[in-house]
């Protein structure tokens, strides 16, 4: 269920979800407006990049060893790396794409208000608009995924905790 038609249609859900936004807030919200979310989006975005990094530099040592180990419970323990690993490149690439776009709105914003004539203003306003809303979409599941690995490696740590006292227990 999570393959690639799974992430097109929630991609899809979130565009929609955005292009609705941006239609109602066309009119009333401007970029200007969003000018403190915007700062907010970049800094979330850089930590969450930088964060992610770090845990992937930490966890990918270990998924690759893990995967070429021969033993099988190592290769368990692996695919559970691997999928970690996985997320968190997810997470760091959505990251590194809204700030990647933030960069651009914040440049071309200025240019298509004044090149472009003012009859195509609302279109470009619904543009800007509706991007915006998608990349908090996308950094906000980024997020949640982020706080999901977290809870599930704690999850993991306290088991596997309770686990090494209860074989202590019983090897007494």
């Amino acid at each position: 269920m999570r393959g690639p038609f799974f992430t097109i249609a929630r991609h899809f859900i979130y565009t929609l979800v955005s292009m609705i936004a941006g239609y109602y807030s066309m009119d009333i919200l401007t970029y200007k407006d969003f000018n403190p979310a915007i700062s907010v989006l970049q800094n979330i975005s850089a930590a969450v990049f930088t964060l992610s990094g770090i845990w992937i530099a930490y966890l990918y040592p270990q998924a690759i060893s893990s995967i070429t180990s021969s033993s099988k419970v190592d290769l368990l323990k692996g695919s559970d790396d691997a999928k970690r690993v996985e997320n968190l490149v997810y997470v760091v690439s959505t990251s590194a794409l809204v700030l990647f776009f933030i960069l651009l709105i914040s440049i071309f914003e200025p240019i298509f208000y004044k090149v472009i004539p003012f009859n195509y203003k609302g279109t470009i306003n619904f543009l800007i608009m509706s991007c915006l809303f998608y990349l908090t979409i996308i950094q906000s599941v980024s997020i949640l995924k982020i706080i999901a690995s977290n809870l599930d490696f704690i999850y993991r740590l306290s088991y596997k905790v309770t686990e090494k006292k209860v074989d202590d227990e019983l090897s007494k």
